[in-house]
């Protein structure tokens, strides 16, 4: 027997639940109820639910059961997968356009002087010591470099150093680049592994430091094995480098070295940039703002995508059919986007899957104000024309074909998420904040678009979204509702 059906039995046998008289009482199959707790046969998800739903068990024996069940279903691997990517969107939501320099993920009340005794050579022997090394480089920098230049690869103390970084650039006019070198990993045989989480907790790390961080930040990556930091085992298992240092740390990250030379340290990044010359950059776009929307215009549209996910509707779609009974008159940049979108959607085929929320949509079904930056440029529609939008949109799902509604309401209506997938290795990432873009980069890099390819069925798989027939008339009702509950 499964662990997943080991575990259910017992909850049953504890709790005096006969099979025949649960299958009655809940309207299941008998057979299928009986097969899955001797462990012969794993039902769907939403037979699974409807047992717990009947199960008198405690919020987190539901959890834990639901867990098991997905880890016989979907395997540990793509299980931890899909968390991974759930847990770099949840990091994204987090990101707003008030973060300053100083707020990168928590405030820094930290800070430390050079000092003349220090050592040519100084052993690292403790963890709290390292930490207070890496930003004691950074601050060094800062105080004895006309240009600051940090390298460094990809470890878990990395993030104090992106800390330091982004605080005392605030406080700096100086200008501050940071170059790292990253190990990404590929999937073999077509074979989403652990190497996709790892892509993934790359973008985590790296989307919140472009934002906060005003200075050049130079990101690229090369391939490596599971087991094996790949770039970092070419110089040492980690290291950061500046102009006249070089810190050297073990895997473990608590112990190392810090060499105080300018020598030494100009060798160290000779030998960075040669590697780093193989390298490719990991963001082949970064944008906010206009930037994005140019982008937009010149480069995506030229590109054929088959998957997009957005927390919000289409707004190239909802406004469609009233564009022309509107004065569009000096607004130039929804002309050029509304026909940069029609030149998107003809070159795609009926491949393309999308699945959207209903960010905005509360707002707009109020006050006929469009979401993000259109309510910049377009004023606000009138009821009647709001209910043909929003009618026209049902249609627009239904006719589409493999269009999806996420059955979970926006969490925030100020902060959204949206990626596209192109020609089977671009990724576009995008989000903005009180309708202005603070972080979009496109990548190019076929694991990570594999995962999120996997994220997106995985959506569908676990019913965390309405089928295509449900769809249409889900956003029509969630609509109306927005309308009469709140005065629309």
């Amino acid at each position: 027997m499964s662990e997943f059906s080991t575990e259910l039995k017992r909850v049953f046998d504890e709790n005096g639940i006969k099979i025949y008289p649960f299958a009655e009482g809940t309207g299941l199959d008998r057979t299928t109820l009986q097969r899955m707790n001797s462990g012969k046969k794993l039902p769907s998800r939403q037979f699974v639910k409807t047992v717990l739903d009947h199960l008198p068990i405690s919020t987190s024996e539901r959890e834990y059961l639901e867990y098991l069940f997905y880890i016989e279903k979907i395997g540990l691997k793509a299980y931890h997968r899909r968390c991974a990517v759930k847990d770099m969107m949840e990091n994204f939501c987090e990101l707003s356009k008030s973060m300053t320099e100083s707020s990168y993920r928590r405030k820094i009340d930290f800070s430390i002087e050079p000092s003349e005794e220090r050592k040519w050579i100084t052993p690292i022997l403790m963890e709290v010591d390292m930490i207070d090394t890496l930003r004691y480089m950074v601050i060094d920098a800062f105080n004895s470099m006309k240009e600051v230049h940090i390298y460094l690869n990809n470890f878990n103390h990395s993030f104090y150093i992106m800390q330091q970084l982004i605080q005392e650039n605030s406080k700096s006019n100086k200008k501050v680049f940071c170059h790292q070198l990253v190990n990404l990993q590929r999937n073999i045989h077509s074979n989403l592994g652990d190497g996709g989480i790892r892509n993934v907790e790359v973008l985590k790390n790296a989307i919140p430091f472009l934002v906060a961080f005003k200075g050049e930040y130079d990101l690229r990556y090369s391939y490596g094995s599971v087991d094996e930091n790949y770039l970092g085992s070419m110089i040492w298992p980690n290291y950061v480098i500046s102009q006249s240092k070089v810190l050297l740390i073990s895997s473990d990250e608590k112990s190392g070295l810090l060499i105080e030379d300018e020598e030494i340290a100009s060798s160290y990044r000779k030998e960075v940039c040669r590697i780093q010359k193989d390298c490719k950059p990991l963001f082949s776009f970064v944008g906010r703002d206009n930037e994005v929307v140019s982008y937009l215009l010149r480069e995506l549209s030229q590109k054929k995508f088959t998957y997009a996910f957005s927390q919000s509707v289409s707004i190239p779609e909802l406004v469609y059919n009233e564009m022309v009974k509107r004065d569009f008159d000096g607004v130039e940049i929804i002309r050029s986007y509304l026909g940069s979108y029609n030149h998107v959607k003809t070159k795609n085929s009926e491949k393309l899957m999308t699945i959207h929320g209903m960010y905005g949509m509360k707002k707009f079904t109020q006050t006929g104000l469009l979401p993000g930056f259109y309510e910049n440029y377009v004023g606000a529609y009138s009821k009647e024309a709001r209910i043909r939008m929003i009618h026209d949109y049902a249609n627009y799902i239904r006719e589409s074909g493999n269009t999806y509604l996420l059955k979970e309401e926006p969490s925030s209506e100020e902060t959204l998420i949206e990626f596209n997938l192109f020609d089977q290795n671009g990724v576009y990432i995008c989000i903005s904040h009180d309708q202005e873009y603070i972080a979009c980069v496109y990548v190019e890099e076929s694991e990570t678009y594999d995962i999120l390819v996997d994220y997106l069925h995985s959506l569908i798989d676990e019913e965390k979204v309405y089928s295509k027939e449900e769809s249409a008339n889900k956003f029509i009702e969630k609509c109306m509702n927005y309308m009469e509950n709140q005065g629309g």
